[in-house]
């Protein structure tokens, strides 16, 4: 991810660490058909980033579970869904395979 994308998460990580409620804000949204997975939406450069995550394992933790940008309605790796599925049940298992980003 380019500096300027990685900066703007950031900024939106930030900004969504005051909401309670992030399904309020432009740039969350609970990812259809992935039941515990959200995506973080955000423009950049020109292109559509949708970094997936879920809430957990702590209390009051969101983790991000993989980087994945968007085309078309689709996913960029196309396989970011599922990938985030699994590395959910990983971290909601174990909580070794997490690490503090901010």
């Amino acid at each position: 991810m380019p500096a300027k994308a990685r900066a703007k998460l950031r900024w939106i990580i930030g900004f969504m660490e005051t909401r309670k409620d992030w399904g309020n804000t432009p740039y969350f949204s609970p990812l259809v058909g992935y039941a515990g997975i959200g995506e973080i939406k955000f423009k950049a450069q020109n292109k559509q980033y949708r970094p997936l995550g879920c809430y957990g394992p702590g209390i009051y933790e969101f983790t991000l579970l993989i980087g994945s940008e968007e085309k078309g309605d689709k996913f960029k790796p196309l396989s970011a869904p599922e990938t985030a599925v699994k590395r959910r049940k990983l971290i909601l298992q174990d909580a070794r395979y997490t690490d503090d980003y901010y």
